[in-house]
Formats: structure tokens, C-alpha cells, sequence
């Protein structure tokens, strides 16, 4: 397969990105119009084409996440848009509340572009990706699911990775890779507190 890219992009640029989307979900709670930020105002990079996710936690515990492998809109309205349906929009989750703001953490993932593994067995896939732990892209028939790098923190090794995204794309768990087209990213993120203090 070909190496993957990295997206690089530094905490300076991320830490922006993070502030639109706070500044997207406290907008919501002024009770006033979401306007999408003015990419005028924003360098190149943040102006550019590329995937991204918003990811919200209250607690620890996930409380949305939203995204897109590739994007059409500058990557500083996309953040936006996702921080938005990030929190009121994922239907996995009840909407996000005022009261949920104090325990409420932001994190923002750009995204490098995919690129298809093309190892040749199911155990070198597994091999792989234990070695590398990527954001994983599987797609099979019309179902399709996305992990970021982030979910190997919360499971156990490769085959529970795959199956737990294969049960996540509707796709038989039982299929092997194999059977499916596997992509891989890399991200470049950000965390913090909703309320800074």
C-alpha cells in the first residue's frame, strides 16, 4: 500500500479550529443565528478542502461526533457545521444542554487523505493496523464506517477494532477485510474544556 500522508497541522491552527466550534455551540445557546465563520478572516491552511470531525465529550463520556472523509466548503465553516450537528444533531444522543457546558470537552480532528490497504490476507490487515493504529475507513456494497485513530484507546486489539466497526457500517461481521475496500488516515487533534478558565 502506499505510505499514508500526514495532515500536520499545528496546535496553533488546531486550537483555532477548536474555537469555532465553541464559538458555533455557544451561539446556539445566545439564541442567535449560527453564522458561518468568515474565511477572510482565516490563513490558507484553515481555508483548505480537507476532512475533519468534531468530537464532544461530557464527563469523559462521548456525547456526540460528526465528520466528513472529504469535504466540499473551507475547513473552518466545516468545523462549524459539524460542531453544531456534533451536538445537537447526532442521533445516538440526546441534544446537547446548558447543563452539560461545565463537564463539557471539545476535541477537533483534521484528517489526512485516505489511502487504500491493499495487504493481501486478513491477517496482514490485522498485523497492520496493530502496528500502525490509523483512523480505518471500511466500505463494502452501500454500507460504510469510520474510525478515528482515537478509538483504539477504547478497544482491546485489531479484531475487536474491525468487528466493532464493521457492526458500526452494518457490514457482517463475519465478512473478511478482504471482501471489503480498507482505507486508512491519520489525524492531527485537538482537546479542551468547553469553558476555559
Amino acid at each position: 500500500m502506499s505510505a499514508m500522508s500526514s495532515v500536520k497541522y499545528s496546535q496553533f491552527e488546531l486550537a483555532q479550529l477548536l474555537a469555532v466550534a465553541r464559538v458555533a455551540i455557544a451561539s446556539h445557546f445566545g439564541g442567535n443565528a449560527a453564522v458561518l465563520p468568515n474565511i477572510a478572516d482565516y490563513d490558507e491552511r484553515l481555508r483548505a478542502t480537507v476532512g475533519c470531525f468534531v468530537t464532544l465529550e461530557v464527563s469523559g463520556q462521548l456525547q456526540g461526533c460528526i465528520g466528513t472523509i472529504h469535504s466540499q466548503q473551507p475547513l473552518v465553516q466545516e468545523v462549524h457545521k459539524k460542531a453544531l450537528s456534533a451536538a445537537f444533531h447526532d442521533r445516538r444522543f440526546s441534544p446537547l444542554t446548558a447543563a452539560q457546558l461545565p463537564a463539557l470537552t471539545l476535541e477537533v480532528s483534521v484528517l489526512s487523505r485516505p489511502v487504500r490497504l491493499t495487504t493481501g490476507t486478513e491477517l496482514d490487515c490485522l498485523n497492520h493496523l496493530d502496528r500502525h493504529r490509523p483512523g480505518v475507513i471500511l466500505s463494502h456494497a452501500q454500507h460504510r464506517g469510520v474510525f478515528l485513530p482515537q478509538v483504539w484507546d477504547k478497544l482491546r486489539g485489531p479484531k475487536e477494532f474491525i468487528t466493532a466497526l464493521k457492526r458500526k457500517a452494518g457490514i457482517d461481521p463475519t465478512l473478511p477485510t478482504t471482501a471489503m475496500r480498507v482505507e486508512l488516515f491519520t489525524v492531527d487533534k485537538h482537546k479542551e474544556p468547553y469553558w476555559q478558565s
